[in-house]
């Protein structure tokens, strides 16, 4: 385990609302899922609030990387159950539910800014999909992990499922599909489906996340845009985002501002255009 140091901070500015938090500081962006009386299940109108928010943060200047967690003792226990009977009632219901909750966990994949998933507690289900859509995933020791969907007769989705295999492969994505069964976080770190597991979590998320405040935003950007197009797409489509990212970074201030610091032997100072 990892330990990391406290250090100095600005003002913050902070916003809540639908469940989920937001406070930002030094261009780290934190998100907090905050309903820990229910181990921050979300619901329906919370993974719709999630969308928007992550398309605010993708144009906000004041904002160059993410962490994302939960609030008290848990990251988030997937979608609110309580909420199917009424919501995820029948086939109608459970497609737009699902496409609901999925554009939640695409805007958190397809945010041209790094994110962190700083996981606190309990992990599972949605909540694992969410934090499978981050770019990294730290954990605490005590942290756990589950799909439980065949518990629940529900079939993870396309998007979740991709997400999974892409980084425990296909035979431990069959195994948690499959059984549902809970993973403590050394499991998660030995499988794949985590990257580091810290006492201090949020802080070493946050520590991840300074260190590349301090690079070209367009620079993260771009490649973001390529391996998610990598992992996602097919054809030529992945060709024509890669072309799109180096056009904008060629065309940047920022790449014009790299080369002078490089000349002059200086730190660069971006601007994110």
């Amino acid at each position: 385990m990892t330990f990391m140091h406290s250090f100095d901070t600005e003002a913050p500015r902070s916003d809540s609302s639908h469940g989920v938090d937001l406070r930002v500081e030094e261009l780290i962006a934190t998100v907090t899922i905050a309903r820990p009386g229910k181990r921050n299940a979300m619901t329906l109108d919370m993974w719709r609030h999630l969308a928007w928010l992550a398309e605010q943060l993708d144009g906000r200047d004041d904002v160059r990387a993410v962490v994302l967690t939960g609030s008290q003792d848990s990251f988030c226990a997937g979608a609110d159950i309580a909420e199917f009977d009424e919501l995820r009632g029948n086939v109608t219901q459970v497609l737009d539910y699902d496409a609901i909750y999925e554009a939640g966990c695409r805007a958190i994949e397809t945010l041209g800014k790094p994110v962190i998933a700083a996981i606190n507690g309990h992990c599972i289900g949605g909540g694992c999909n969410l934090a499978l859509a981050c770019d990294f995933r730290f954990a605490v020791p005590q942290a756990t992990f589950a799909i439980p969907a065949a518990k629940l007769s529900v079939v993870y989705g396309a998007g979740g499922t991709r997400r999974l295999l892409n980084l425990v492969g296909p035979a431990r994505a069959r195994r948690i599909l499959f059984t549902g069964a809970r993973l403590s976080a050394r499991d998660a770190l030995n499988a794949g489906l985590i990257d580091e597991v810290h006492d201090d979590v949020y802080m070493a998320a946050r520590q991840c996340a300074k260190l590349m405040t301090a690079v070209s935003p367009l620079s993260i950007r771009g490649a973001k845009a390529i391996l998610t197009a990598l992992e996602t797409a097919t054809g030529n489509h992945v060709e024509r985002v890669a072309e799109a990212a180096v056009r904008r970074a060629a065309n940047s201030t920022d790449y014009v501002e790299a080369r002078a610091a490089f000349r002059e032997k200086r730190v660069p100072r971006f601007c994110g255009s």
